[in-house]
């Protein structure tokens, strides 16, 4: 962490400059990956939560390094529900 102005930053030295960019990435194939198995139907429905709640997860953490609070509100949200959806399914 890094103290600036009063206010406590996070120390971006622990990843690459363009890491963001490719989690992104990695988070949109995930969740494509997670609609074709929602596509392919019932049968498939633990791979579409499975996959769903990884690359909502990812997602969430790109919205946190951009601080983009629409992003983490909507992924946390997607996080949880997929998450109970998961456990109703045990």
């Amino acid at each position: 962490m890094v103290r600036a102005d009063g206010r406590i930053k996070p120390d971006r030295n622990w990843y690459p400059e363009n890491f963001d960019w490719y989690l992104k990435w990695v988070a949109s194939l995930t969740i494509l990956m997670s609609l074709s198995f929602r596509a392919a139907g019932v049968d498939w429905r633990n791979f579409d939560l499975g996959f769903g709640l990884v690359g909502v997860l990812l997602w969430l953490w790109v919205s946190v390094i951009w601080k983009d609070r629409a992003l983490i509100m909507l992924n946390a949200v997607s996080a949880f529900m997929l998450a109970t959806a998961i456990l109703r399914e045990i």
